[in-house]
């Protein structure tokens, strides 16, 4: 069975699962903020707390793009956005349990509130891809080969030197780095310096 079968396949049952994650969306969203916040209280995951205020505004980027990927039947997609995720997380030096952290909120989230057998078809996806989460996070690139260009950014920012950043920025640009990789690469990574 090829991807498109299986895509094929799904969609009517995802269209009803995808009607029931509409509806509750604002309770899921509710949902996976407080477990967010009660695992990193009760389990004493401090390591996450300057990631406090980013796994909030992730949360609430992660619940809008599941919107998409399931009214649209984007399941395949999935994977390559939270490629996306990790690569943010490790620029901002998180361990790989704040985006398992997120999709465990959200699987859970989803098979508390929404009824069978929906449920399991909209945290199939999910749990799909918190199985690959290890196959996922040796994808992102290693922010050991950005550290240089991350440094040379850091310096002209910190020296005050808007154009020469700008220059940085669009000669990466211009040597073929695509903006979904050089803003975690590049971008985040040098805000993660300053703080």
């Amino acid at each position: 069975m090829t991807k498109g079968d299986r895509a094929s396949a799904l969609r009517p049952s995802l269209d009803s699962g995808s009607a029931l994650f509409e509806e509750y969306f604002d309770r899921l969203t509710a949902l996976v903020r407080q477990r967010l916040e009660i695992e990193q209280r009760a389990h004493r995951l401090d390591h996450l707390e300057g990631l406090k205020a980013d796994l909030s505004e992730l949360q609430r980027e992660f619940g809008a793009l599941l919107r998409v990927v399931f009214r649209y039947g984007l399941v395949e997609a999935l994977r390559e956005e939270a490629r996306w995720y990790a690569a943010v997380l490790a620029n901002r030096r998180s361990p790989h349990d704040a985006l398992e952290l997120l999709l465990d909120s959200w699987i859970v989230a989803i098979q508390g509130l929404v009824q069978p057998p929906q449920c399991n078809l909209l945290a199939a996806p999910l749990k799909a891809l918190r199985a690959e989460l290890p196959t996922l996070l040796s994808d992102t690139p290693p922010s050991a080969a950005v550290d240089a260009q991350v440094q040379e950014l850091l310096r002209t920012l910190i020296a005050g030197d808007l154009a020469g950043a700008r220059g940085r920025v669009r000669r990466r640009l211009d040597a073929g780095v695509v903006p979904h990789d050089l803003v975690p690469g590049l971008l985040l990574a040098t805000m993660a310096q300053i703080g």
